[in-house]
Order: structure tokens, then C-alpha cells, then sequence
């Protein structure tokens, strides 16, 4: 008995390269998808970071509005904050806040600047986790400038991505206290 066996030779089968092009469609969909799923992850971070950093922001002025002739009773240096130098030393002068105002400068002697570094849930760092743990940086600046009948106390929050520099959140508000109130 003769078996007819076909002869492959030359010819390709077509079960098979549909089965490779498949396989192929499918590795570049879960490429794409891998990408859109890494972008809606760092979207989210950024989100939530966003979120979480205004509410400390927003806690921050509201304890601040409380009295705002003392910040170091907001700002200790138990909680991890730490003082910067405003600029002392070259006399330099400033705006505060994020809006420009005409010929509104504060002089760097007036200007108090307090930072903390937090990490992804806005939890302040020390000085040594900031370094290994540390996401964000909260900054606080605060001036006073003095007006006829009292002074006007302004302080700005901002919430910056230590990694990229930019800035996720920025808060400001303004308090003025007449002399009489100032004296009590």
C-alpha cells in the first residue's frame, strides 16, 4: 500500500503565520495598554498629591488666621520645620505670593520663610527621612508690612514636587490687625 504524503517543501502554512501575526497584534495592545496604565498611575499621584497638599495648605492659613503675630507657635522646629534666611545678607527685596502688585515689595528683614519636606500622604519628614523619603516640599512665607493704623500680615503656601520642581499648590491669604488689637 502507498501512502501519499504531501511534500511541504516551499510551501508555508498559513495556519501559522496567522497564528504569529495574532501573537504579534496582541504584544503591541499590551505595550499600548501598559503605557496607558503607567500614565493614568503617575495622573493619579499627581492627583492625589495635589489634593492632600491643599488641605495641608488649607490647614496651615487657618491655624496661621488664628495669630498670626506669632508663627512660631505654628511653625516648630519639633514638627521639622526649619527657618530660611530671606535674603538678609544682600538686602535684597521681595514679592510675596503668586499675584504681582504694583510696587508691592517686602523687605527681606520683614519676609520669614519656613519649609518642611513631606513625603507621598503629607507627613512631615526630619531632617533624615526627608533625605531618603522625601517627595514634596511644603514652604510657608511670611511678611508683615507696617500701614497707618496697624499692620498687615500676609502669608503664601506652596506645595513643590521635589523631584521635577514643580509646583502643585500655592495658597496665599492676608490678615491686617489695627494697633488696638495688636496691643492685647
Amino acid at each position: 500500500m502507498k501512502t501519499n504524503h504531501m511534500k511541504t517543501t516551499g510551501r508555508k502554512n498559513p495556519a501559522l503565520m496567522e497564528l504569529v501575526l495574532v501573537i504579534l497584534f496582541f504584544a503591541l495592545s499590551s505595550m499600548a495598554l501598559v503605557q496607558v496604565f503607567v500614565k493614568a498611575k503617575t495622573i493619579s499621584q499627581t492627583s492625589q498629591a495635589k489634593t492632600l497638599g491643599l488641605l495641608v495648605a488649607e490647614d496651615i492659613l487657618e491655624q496661621w488666621r488664628a495669630d498670626p503675630t506669632q508663627p512660631e507657635k505654628l511653625f516648630l522646629p519639633e514638627h521639622s520645620w526649619k527657618e530660611e534666611m530671606a535674603g538678609a545678607e544682600t538686602g535684597e527685596s521681595k514679592t510675596v505670593g503668586a499675584e504681582t502688585r504694583e510696587a508691592e515689595t517686602i523687605k527681606a528683614e520683614e519676609m520669614r520663610i519656613f519649609y518642611v519636606e513631606c513625603d507621598e500622604a503629607m507627613n512631615l519628614l526630619s531632617i533624615e527621612e526627608a533625605y531618603k523619603e522625601g517627595r514634596y516640599r511644603l514652604q510657608a512665607v511670611l511678611s508683615e508690612e507696617k500701614q497707618p493704623a496697624g499692620r498687615l500680615y500676609r502669608i503664601g503656601v506652596t506645595l513643590t514636587e521635589l523631584s521635577s520642581g514643580a509646583v502643585l499648590v500655592e495658597c496665599e491669604t492676608a490678615q491686617y490687625l489695627p494697633e488696638e488689637m495688636q496691643d492685647e
